[in-house]
């Protein structure tokens, strides 16, 4: 799992406002202030499929996007790396109602931000960082401190926001989730210190570490439960890190009974196991209420003997029961092994569940990593492993290297589109009725 270079964050960060005269838009959300109204963004790239698309959105066009300019610059304390969310009409304590902004900071602080004069109406401190220099090998892929580092989750109807914070306390790293309320950012219960076990292959227990375990990937709010996966830190400390997806009841923090360690393998030839869950800060997926979660594994074991459909799925996509307690399928590439030697993760990029709609009620996903390869897939049978053999999916698309999340929308001619961002290209493709992917000249 190694991460793209990226610059050491700086001790203050600006978040920035571009407008159009009545178009706002922030971190993939576009409002109006105040001439329309525009859904809140409530989770990483608009909704738990992960499309990025907002259907209603009517006033920001291709035509108006070259009247943006900078509205408002807000300096917050340190880097960002969640993606900010919106909640409209929200009423904050002795303030009355705005359009909010929600920006987690990886200082661990929370604000709440006016959209419409950029005034920060609120902040909260959920504890103090974790300086960079502790984290394994000092890892450098990251602002000089780390604190919440995914995006949070939303439920407007709650009047509640997940976050997971990373505190230093006692010399230790620690990983606590919390469940703020929207109007105050206070605690509404006390916050949950994550902690989980599973049993490795050989019987014996492995004991989550928060040390080597790197919370990444954006919360998912679904099914009354919250979930989150885990990573390494530049994967280093390969020989204590493995990958995560841990759930707790979203009303209690209770964790969930059971959860999912994606490496279980004992004895790795290099003492190397990762199998992250990461997905550079995409979210986990899911199919809809009671519909299984969906994503994507980085590398294992350098030799590339280590990957079984049981104990370790490194370099794949997997289907996991919303309890978490069964695998329900994964496709993996058939260069797995190759894949492992090369660091080239297939989980560097998250996925889009894509609207049963496009392909007669066929349920869709697609998937790329740092090969480049993006996969279109059936979630019905994700096609299994076949090492050395062909792939078992509906198409393949070369994108370029993807450190990223597709997208989707549908267009104007009622063709749904699967938009790609791998390398430094962003291309189009029109799926047809039978969902397979054309590289597409224009929206």
């Amino acid at each position: 799992m190694t991460h793209r270079p990226r610059h050491a964050g700086t001790a203050a960060a600006a978040l920035g406002f571009a407008i159009t005269a009545a178009v706002a838009t922030l971190g993939g959300a576009a409002f109006c202030m105040p001439a329309c109204a525009q859904p809140a963004v409530t989770t990483y790239h608009n909704d738990a499929s992960r499309t990025g698309w907002n259907p209603a959105e009517t006033a920001l066009t291709v035509a108006s996007v070259g009247g943006l300019h900078l509205q408002h610059s807000v300096v917050l304390d340190e880097q960002v790396d969640a993606q900010p969310l919106y909640v409209t009409h929200q009423t904050i304590s002795g303030q009355g109602a705005h359009e909010v902004v929600y920006v987690a900071t990886e200082a661990n602080t929370v604000y709440a931000v006016d959209a419409a004069t950029g005034a920060i109406l609120l902040s909260r401190s959920l504890g103090g960082a974790v300086p960079a220099s502790t984290t394994p090998g000092r890892c450098n892929n990251n602002a000089p401190v780390l604190g919440i580092q995914s995006t949070p989750a939303i439920d407007v109807s709650s009047g509640t926001m997940w976050v997971i914070s990373y505190t230093f306390e006692s010399n230790h790293p620690v990983y606590r989730l919390h469940a703020l309320d929207l109007s105050s950012l206070a605690d509404k219960m006390p916050s949950r210190v994550v902690t989980a076990s599973a049993t490795l292959a050989d019987g014996s227990a492995h004991v989550f570490d928060a040390f080597a375990s790197r919370q990444r990937s954006a919360l998912l709010f679904e099914n009354g439960n919250i979930y989150a996966g885990f990573a390494s830190f530049c994967d280093i400390r390969a020989d204590l890190s493995r990958g995560w997806v841990l759930g707790w009841n979203a009303a209690t923090l209770a964790p969930l009974p059971a959860n999912e360690l994606t490496n279980k393998v004992v004895g790795a030839p290099h003492n190397f196991y990762l199998s992250s869950v990461w997905m550079s800060g995409d979210g986990l997926a899911a199919s809809g209420p009671g519909g299984a979660i969906f994503f994507t594994t980085g590398n294992a074991d350098p030799s590339g003997t280590t990957f079984n459909n049981t104990t370790n799925l490194a370099e794949s996509y997997v289907k996991l029961s919303s309890d978490l307690s069964t695998v329900l399928g994964h496709f993996t590439p058939s260069d797995e092994s190759a894949l492992d030697k090369t660091d080239e993760d297939f989980g560097s990029g998250g996925s889009t569940l894509l609207p049963t709609a496009v392909a007669h009620g066929a349920a869709l996903a697609v998937a790329a990593g740092k090969d480049g390869n993006m996969f279109l897939m059936n979630t019905a049978s994700l096609g299994g492993y076949h090492p050395g053999g062909a792939n078992n999916v509906i198409a393949t698309s070369n994108i370029g290297p993807c450190w990223c999340g597709p997208s989707y929308f549908t267009g104007a001619d009622g063709r749904g589109r699967v938009v790609s961002s791998g390398a430094s290209d962003v291309m189009v493709w029109k799926l047809n009725d039978y969902g397979l992917l054309a590289a597409a000249s224009a929206p």
